[in-house]
């Protein structure tokens, strides 16, 4: 067990094992602030189960879109050794309601600044225009076509607002 955050929930949603040996894990991690604030978590470990200190922070590398909560929830490794990691961010530095995320990472877990912006990208599929709703977004499976194209599958709705009313009689 390898604790990635200081909140009581962390999970992880896909592991990979790479051609070396290697166990690549994507997760996400609860750090409890103000408020929980939530980060994609990719552990890396090495064949024999011991974290692989020459990854990220003594094996451990967190990603934050800017946003409240970054769920990871796919994690697919390309043929030059690159990896993606997919999932969902809620609230970005634009918008409140949660986007598909997907950042992407070289071979030694840095960020792949030629992908997007700095490794990362967030997909905002619209706005509602009932000011009762928000959309909800969230990536949750992706696979690399032979091509190198990433087709990513998830879900988008609307979600009512809970209005209380206190009516006098």
């Amino acid at each position: 067990m390898t604790p990635v955050g200081t909140y009581l929930e962390n999970e992880s949603n896909e592991v990979k094992v790479l051609n070396n040996g290697k166990i690549l894990v994507a997760a996400s991690n609860g750090v409890l602030l103000s408020e929980i604030d939530f980060d994609f978590a990719i552990v890396r470990y090495n064949s024999n189960g011991t974290l692989d200190s020459g990854f990220g922070t003594n094996g451990i590398l967190l990603s934050d879109f800017n946003s409240v909560s970054n769920e990871a929830r796919s994690l697919q490794i390309q043929s030059d050794n690159k990896f993606i990691v997919a999932g969902k961010i809620n609230g970005d530095a634009v918008s409140v309601n949660p986007n598909f995320a997907i950042a992407r990472y070289n071979e030694n877990g840095s960020k792949d600044t030629s992908f997007g912006v700095n490794g990362l990208v967030s997909v905002n599929f619209g706005t509602v225009s009932n000011n009762l709703l928000l959309s909800e977004e969230g990536l949750e499976c992706m696979k690399i076509q032979p091509d190198g194209k990433i087709l990513a599958a998830g879900f988008t709705y609307e979600v009512m607002l809970l209005a209380i009313l206190l009516l006098e009689l």
